[in-house]
């Protein structure tokens, strides 16, 4: 009776731990896929076609979590003109119940495209902020990351600005100030 016991515990802790495991893997270019995975922390520098049909990553399937584990998926250069950018980062084609979480995509013209996929989640990194004076830049935070504040000295006078900033969770807020000391 008491080896009966602990065999069935045995087999249900080694179920338990089977089913909570994901697979840890590098990104790679035209990768499917199909089941709850974890990405390698690191920098993925992939291009992707500029046919929006043909994406980097394509996630198909149901109840799949895909945790990036912080990964940078970069497509075109970070100093890039956004209206240069090119192809689709992530495609969940045809999934549901499916969550992408910890990613920071960029330099792509679309980051992540959702096909006949009810029930997406998506848990991703905040926005990024480059701000230029004058024609030089003087902060370059374009690193995903959550809310906070940035200060930066600027000279007496009349400068030009440019500001550029992305926003991938639909939820910043992005505020210039110029204060006098």
């Amino acid at each position: 009776m008491t080896l009966a016991i602990c065999r069935t515990i045995w087999v249900l802790a080694a179920f338990a731990l089977t089913g909570q495991s994901r697979d840890v893997v590098p990104l790679e270019a035209g990768m499917i896929l199909d089941r709850s995975v974890t990405i390698r922390p690191g920098t993925y520098r992939l291009s992707a076609p500029e046919d929006l049909a043909r994406p980097v990553i394509t996630v198909r399937g149901q109840g799949i979590t895909v945790d990036f584990n912080g990964a940078v998926l970069a497509g075109g250069p970070e100093q890039a003109d956004p209206d240069t950018y090119a192809g689709l980062a992530v495609l969940i084609d045809g999934g549901s119940k499916v969550t992408i979480k910890n990613a920071v995509i960029r330099g792509f013209e679309v980051s992540i495209l959702a096909r006949r996929s009810p029930d997406i989640h998506l848990a991703i990194s905040d926005d990024g902020v480059r701000v230029w004076m004058d024609g030089a830049m003087i902060l370059d935070d374009w690193a995903a990351h959550q809310s906070k504040v940035s200060r930066v000295p600027v000279g007496e006078g009349r400068h030009p600005f440019k500001v550029e900033y992305y926003d991938v969770t639909g939820c910043a807020e992005l505020r210039f100030d110029i204060q006098r000391k």
